[in-house]
């Protein structure tokens, strides 16, 4: 168990240079505040943070010379881990559902598919709808049009068309997603 946990701290230390490993013959400085102090030589800017009790560590080295900045090395990964959960969470998932239906459906079958469809819709999922053609009904695309009008007409209120009917192979498909709510409050 401690060697997975000593494993990962030298993975997190990889990823940023920090004290002895910067190789660079100058730095651009950014004090604890973040406030600027210039453009050093990295044993200089090295001894300035040994004589806080902190770190050097290169932000970037992307520009010339490379940004280094004088923080407390485990309270600064604390920070980028704490960053790296919020950013996580801000995240939506987009899940596709998807539905498929034979050309030859029923009508209270087709009612069905269509309450499962605004349920998905309402949940924040986008939409999938396959008509699939058997055989010779590849030669009636318009009965399966028929079709996807019928659902659009049923969810006319939870959901927008994102993509409109396109027939792929024995598959005539439609995407819909949902509809978009405006959150404003009138006052009267």
């Amino acid at each position: 168990m401690e060697g997975r946990n000593i494993d990962r701290e030298k993975r997190k230390r990889e990823e940023f240079l920090i004290n002895e490993s910067i190789k660079y013959p100058e730095v651009r400085v950014l004090d604890e505040k973040e406030s600027m102090v210039g453009i050093l030589k990295t044993k200089k800017a090295l001894e300035l943070a040994r004589g806080k009790n902190l770190d050097l560590i290169i932000i970037t080295d992307k520009s010339n010379p490379p940004v280094a900045r004088i923080i407390d090395y485990g309270k600064f990964l604390y920070e980028k881990e704490k960053q790296k959960k919020e950013t996580k969470k801000k995240q939506k998932i987009i899940v596709i559902k998807e539905v498929k239906i034979r050309l030859k459906i029923g009508i209270n079958d087709l009612n069905i598919k269509t309450k499962n469809i605004i349920r998905f819709l309402e949940n924040g999922n986008k939409v999938k709808i396959s008509v699939v053609f058997y055989g010779r009904e590849l030669e009636h695309p318009d009965k399966g049009k028929e079709i996807l009008n019928k659902i659009i007409y049923g969810v006319e209120g939870f959901g927008d068309i994102e993509k409109d009917c396109v027939m792929y192979g024995n598959q005539m498909i439609l995407i819909l997603a949902p509809k978009k709510t405006n959150n404003v409050k009138i006052r009267s």
